[in-house]
């Protein structure tokens, strides 16, 4: 999957209710992501839902 900034027009929780519905559809059909961001609120949420899912 690719996704070309998709914080654009959004408010910083919002943006983190996008990465876990991203991070959520990666996982359920076992995706890569793509991410093209300037946002500093997108990556950090990124790091630990893969810090999550690699502890299992």
């Amino acid at each position: 999957m690719v996704f070309e900034e998709p914080e654009a027009h959004l408010y910083p929780e919002t943006q983190s209710d996008i990465v876990e519905l991203i991070g959520l559809l990666a996982n359920l059909y076992h995706n890569q992501i793509i991410i093209i961001t300037h946002s500093p609120y997108i990556l950090p949420p990124f790091n630990n839902l893969y810090i999550c899912s690699s502890s299992r």
